[in-house]
């Protein structure tokens, strides 16, 4: 049943799992054990997915390498349809363990929708280092800029504000459906050893 919160449409258990803890939604999702453990063959890499269903089904991060930093993008792997039903947001994915979930922040953008939303970072960096986590300017997503401080060997999720940009197709048509390989943020890394370390793993 859809059911309506927040200028938000979706299922019960999805409207409210902005409180919810990451191992709490994929448990409540019925996700396979086997693909909730940390996938080993990432084990001694620098970046590594958050468990196996990321390694299974998801996007590898791109690299893209710059003068004095590096950039991690990470990509959708599934579509996204978005809706406007009578002035509220339908926006959903049709995967086991979805991409975003409401969030209880509250961003602001006249050129996006009301409704804040989060992705849980599939793709993490095993390392003691911050990172700056910004918008991807061509992607449909507006991203809360901010900084996210990784840990080694940490399995606390990180989550990443955003919202649904409006665009000239879906004020004309009032859906649209976000492809596969849709960018959703990137994660910029200055530390110079870890950029090496990444860089010699992906040769």
């Amino acid at each position: 049943m859809i059911l309506y919160k927040n200028n938000m449409l979706g299922s019960s258990f999805w409207l409210n799992s902005g409180n919810l803890s990451f191992d709490e939604i994929q448990k409540q999702s019925f996700i396979s054990e086997k693909w909730l453990n940390k996938d080993e063959t990432f084990y001694n890499k620098t970046i590594q997915p958050v468990n196996r269903y990321v390694s299974l089904f998801g996007s590898y991060p791109e690299i893209i390498n710059k003068k004095d930093f590096l950039i991690l993008r990470q990509k959708t792997h599934a579509e996204i349809w978005i809706e406007k039903i009578n002035d509220v947001l339908y926006a959903v994915d049709k995967v086991q363990q979805r991409q975003f979930y409401p969030s209880s922040k509250n961003m602001f953008d006249t050129k996006c929708f009301i409704p804040t939303f989060k992705f849980y970072m599939p793709w993490i960096i095993n390392k003691n280092i911050s990172c700056e986590i910004k918008s991807v300017e061509e992607s449909i997503f507006s991203i809360e800029n901010n900084t996210i401080n990784f840990k080694e060997n940490d399995n606390n999720v990180k989550w990443v504000n955003f919202l649904f940009k409006i665009n000239d197709f879906f004020i004309k048509n009032k859906y649209f459906i976000i492809p596969i390989g849709e960018p959703m943020f990137d994660i910029i890394i200055k530390d110079k050893t870890v950029i090496k370390e990444i860089l010699n793993e992906h040769k």
